[in-house]
């Protein structure tokens, strides 16, 4: 790997050119190319957060050397940031699955689509708009966010990340047959006294690992928390953990879940690094990086 150009940059983790990164996003081997896109939650602007984030994009053969990052989704007109979700291949096509959020509720998360070409290197929003509405205020919801999507069967599942008005944490999850109409399932699983805590459950991820299941969630409470998952069980609507334990503590956050080339559960998070944000000009504007590793449960 070649010396970096800015000394102060890591030389292992994934940083962009300029700006600021947050969530990692959508990680997928591309066995046809030989390599992982990557993507990631990216203000170019400032190193700092705004809640006109978009998506970034990179490739890597390795996971360790990058190469091409570039911007993959803009907020459209009528929205103000596009916030983290997944990424799937629908049809031999992959397709982004976001949150879309508007300045007056930045808590109410829209899921909304973009779809990408066969190079993966264009993406084109939805032209019907989000598939998802924001929830509705019987629900006491307070925050809605960073959709999980995976196939089971012959129909997809999704999970999101949520917090109730009076402060408790939960995943919902919801079923459908062709990623555009979605129906609710209920909530997959709710914070309890023996639970990882928090006021809201972000980057939900659920994957089958030997014999059971591994959920993964981000603990928000005012800001980010640490990381935190549980082994347990799954019945294709609700998730019973065993037990509770941290993934991973802050300033690690917003895992990721993705298999390898070689099929094996990995994960990557945001790393968000000490310092002042910026430094002299855009070379050492981006103080934030993420890192790979092996999921542990």
């Amino acid at each position: 790997m070649s010396e970096p150009a800015d000394p102060l940059r890591p030389r292992f983790h994934f940083t962009a050119p300029s700006g600021w990164i947050n969530d990692p996003l959508g990680v997928t081997w591309r066995p046809d190319e030989a390599r992982y896109e990557v993507f990631y939650q990216f203000n170019p602007e400032a190193p700092v957060w705004a809640p006109e984030c978009r998506w970034g994009q990179a490739s890597s053969p390795d996971l360790v050397h990058w190469a091409d990052p570039r911007t993959a989704l803009e907020p459209a007109a009528e929205e103000t940031g596009c916030w983290s979700g997944a990424v799937v291949v629908d049809e031999d096509r992959p397709v982004i699955v976001y949150t879309s959020v508007l300045a007056d509720a930045p808590g109410q998360g829209r899921v909304a689509l973009a779809h990408g070409d066969a190079e993966w290197s264009r993406w084109t929003p939805d032209a019907a708009g989000p598939v998802l509405p924001a929830p509705a205020p019987e629900m006491g919801l307070a925050h809605v966010r960073d959709p999980f999507v995976w196939r089971a069967g012959e129909e997809w599942r999704m999970l999101l990340g949520a917090g109730s008005i009076d402060g408790r944490p939960s995943v919902l999850q919801f079923t459908s047959p062709d990623l555009r109409s979605w129906r609710p399932d209920g909530v997959l699983v709710t914070g309890d006294r023996d639970g990882p805590g928090g006021t809201v459950w972000e980057c939900p991820q659920l994957f089958a690992l030997d014999d059971a299941w591994v959920l993964i969630v981000s603990v928000w409470d005012e800001e980010p928390r640490d990381v935190a998952c549980a082994v347990g069980d799954y019945d294709g609507s609700r998730f019973t953990p065993r037990a509770w334990q941290p993934l991973a503590g802050f300033p690690v956050y917003a895992t990721t879940a993705f298999a390898d080339a070689a099929g094996r559960r990995c994960a990557l998070s945001w790393l968000q690094e000490g310092g002042p944000a910026g430094g002299t000009g855009p070379a050492r504007s981006p103080c934030h990086g993420c890192w790979a590793g092996t999921a542990t449960a």
